[in-house]
């Protein structure tokens, strides 16, 4: 059978209406929902690349958290470093040089950050890619002030 025919089988809807594989997909949606693992897939499919390189990323980085609530990559860099250093992963700082985090990837909910602000305050700075996937800008924020926003954006005055 041609491959086209057959994945049109696969759709067709049962005499009673019913589609069941549509209906299976549907659940599975719903189960998943647009939480921070299926935010960051749908990024990396976006931008060209595959799942399997968001886990080579994530393994590269000095940070990775992987939930369902939360994924965040982040490696420790020279803020004075060109930005071809300092957005390629396998690119690796001095631990000397290094003082900032690079937030390579950020989704999900910022209030599971609250647990790091210890982390993200040994480094005096956060850098972050402004604007569009790979325009060449990095944004410099010192950390405090990154946990002042984060604390503002989340309601938690403990943090800020």
């Amino acid at each position: 059978m041609p491959r086209r025919f057959q994945e049109k089988r696969l759709f067709r809807s049962r005499s009673d209406g019913d589609c069941p594989v549509s209906q299976r997909l549907g659940r599975h949606k719903k189960k998943l929902g647009m939480n921070a693992l299926s935010a960051a897939f749908s990024y990396y499919l976006a931008a060209g690349r595959r799942v399997e390189e968001m886990e080579e990323d994530g393994r590269l980085q000095d940070v990775y958290i992987r939930t369902p609530e939360l994924v965040l990559m982040a490696r420790r860099v020279d803020s004075a470093a060109p930005f071809g250093k300092v957005v390629d992963v396998r690119f690796r700082f001095e631990p000397g040089r290094c003082d900032a985090w690079h937030l390579h990837f950020l989704a999900g909910d910022v209030r599971e950050l609250l647990a790091y602000k210890r982390e993200i305050l040994s480094l005096p700075w956060i850098l972050t890619q402004h604007g569009k996937r790979g325009d060449g800008r990095l944004v410099k924020l010192p950390a405090s002030r990154f946990c002042r926003l984060l604390g503002a954006f989340v309601g938690d005055e403990a943090f800020s």
